[in-house]
């Protein structure tokens, strides 16, 4: 009896794997005070990179543990965390850092128009 339980845990292991596919969505959504929002639905964003360079017009993907992933006219493309110095969605009142463990911070801001 014990085999066939140990079989069938091998053959069809229960639950395993869902830790991780929580953790590949997660890197598609930002939370937001209690609010989890979606990185494709920020819009367009602007990417600010440490070098003063600066990607307009691009939409964010994923971001994951060492790359973001986003979209710019209509193709995929990957730049390292460490080379972006923040985020800006042009919608939206806050800009988007990432601290030395690579995590999003959210920093607020009033905008005068």
């Amino acid at each position: 009896m014990m085999r066939l339980l140990l079989c069938l845990f091998f053959l069809f292991p229960i639950g395993l794997g869902q830790g991780k596919a929580q953790a590949a969505d997660s890197s598609k959504a930002l939370l937001i005070g209690n609010q989890l929002i979606s990185w494709q639905s920020m819009g367009r964003t602007k990417i600010y990179l440490k070098d003063g360079t600066v990607k307009i017009k691009c939409t964010v993907r994923e971001v994951r543990s060492m790359y973001v992933l986003y979209e710019k006219d209509g193709v995929l493309h990957d730049l390292q965390l460490d080379r972006i110095d923040h985020l800006e969605i042009p919608d939206q009142k806050f800009l988007i850092y990432f601290n030395t463990e690579k995590r999003p911070i959210i920093r607020y801001y009033s905008r005068n128009d």
